[in-house]
């Protein structure tokens, strides 16, 4: 936990493995590391002199397990501080490009522990995100083909083909309620985070039962047939 003090990265911007993103507040921590580096310097400093004891003095030379024990836990402790010292920095773990909304908001800002502030995304493994209203809900066949459409490019179309449909639906950031459905891009997939129109094939039907569906659902529940 802590407050980000740095962002390194810009949004959509690629990033290589073991490149820097972040910057976490590290004030506290350089001066926990410091303090273990310093027990840790006179724990070993009381074990030599134990040790020279130890040659006149039987006494002394009974307390050097307790010292070397002392001197361990002293160089774990030291280890422990420097390992949180070193992810005050936040490095890339992959290749990819960094997903965030707003480079803003996340400088400055206090997190907790387990809280995302970015996503490193594969462009060579987006896949399309559909949220389909309930209403339009119907069994679509296994693999059905998929075409995308997005706002900025309107009139080309991507290829694709459904690989999930949600077992639940649930509330999307519009308030809506919603099945999430997840497909498979069958060329180049477009830039991450573009927003469409999907278009999803299912089974042929008659025209008049595809434009009767909606009109038939609400007189049956206004009649309770």
């Amino acid at each position: 936990a802590g407050y980000v003090t740095e962002l390194r990265v810009r949004d959509n911007q690629r990033v290589k493995k073991g490149d820097l993103l972040a910057r976490f507040d590290n004030t506290v921590l350089k001066a926990q590391a410091d303090v273990a580096a310093r027990a840790l310097g006179v724990a070993e400093a009381e074990l030599r002199t134990g040790a020279q004891r130890a040659f006149q003095d039987a006494e002394s030379k009974a307390r050097l397990d307790l010292l070397a024990a002392q001197v361990e836990q002293k160089r774990a402790e030291l280890a422990w501080a420097n390992d949180l010292l070193a992810r005050s920095e936040v490095r890339a773990g992959r290749d990819g490009i960094a997903v965030f909304a707003d480079a803003d908001r996340l400088a400055g800002k206090p997190v907790r522990t387990g809280e995302r502030l970015m996503e490193l995304a594969d462009p060579r493994q987006a896949e399309l995100k559909i949220e389909l209203d309930v209403g339009d809900a119907i069994a679509f066949p296994e693999r059905a083909a998929v075409s995308l459409f997005l706002d900025s490019d309107p009139l080309q179309r991507h290829k694709a083909r459904l690989s999930r449909v949600a077992y639940e639906s649930a509330i999307t950031p519009q308030g809506s309620l919603a099945w999430r459905l997840d497909a498979r891009f069958l060329n180049e997939a477009p830039r991450i985070g573009l927003r469409g129109t999907a278009k999803i094939y299912g089974e042929r039907v008659p025209l008049g039962l595809y434009l009767l569906r909606r009109p038939l659902a609400a007189v049956r529940k206004a009649v309770g047939l």
